[in-house]
Parts: structure tokens; C-alpha cells; sequence
């Protein structure tokens, strides 16, 4: 069985709770784009995500890793953006 709205939302929350959100980030919106999404699915679109937005970031910045410690800091947000681009291109396999 496949999780309503508020579960989706709540998974999101669960996997994204250490990673720095743009304000354009809206995790209702989001949840309801992952409309038939398992819990997995959508634990591979937050991992997806936030590797995406790190790669973006090293090639910005130089290629200077980026730590967890750092993206608490700011040196990673995820931006409405990166959750757009991914949830377009993939499939559900569920």
C-alpha cells in the first residue's frame, strides 16, 4: 500500500532532516508530485537530489569536497529546482 500525502511529506521530512532547503523548497507541493511513489522511491529522489546539488556545488566551488558538516552551512541547499528536474525524468518503480 502506498503512502497518502501527509506520509509522503513526512517521508521527505525524515530523509532531508540534516540537508539546508532553499525557501522555494515546499515539501507539501513536492509530496503531492510524488503521488505513487513508495517510501524507497522517495529516498532515491532525496539522495538523487542532494548528490545533485553537491555535484553542482563542487563544480562552482572548485571541486572542494563538501561534508555533511558543511552543508548544514550552507555549502549545500537543495533548491525547488533540484527536486523538479529529477521527479520530470524518472519513473516509478513501485
Amino acid at each position: 500500500m502506498l503512502m497518502s500525502a501527509e506520509g509522503r511529506k513526512k517521508m521527505l521530512e525524515i530523509n532531508l532532516r540534516e540537508v539546508e532547503l532553499a525557501p522555494d523548497v515546499d515539501l507539501v507541493a513536492i509530496a503531492k508530485k510524488l503521488d505513487g511513489y513508495s517510501g524507497a522511491d522517495i529516498t532515491n529522489v532525496c539522495r538523487y537530489c542532494f548528490h545533485q546539488s553537491v555535484n553542482q556545488n563542487l563544480t562552482r566551488i572548485g571541486r572542494v569536497p563538501v561534508t555533511t558538516e558543511s552543508s548544514r552551512n550552507g555549502a549545500t541547499t537543495l533548491s525547488c529546482m533540484n527536486f523538479s528536474a529529477y521527479i520530470r525524468h524518472t519513473t516509478i518503480f513501485s
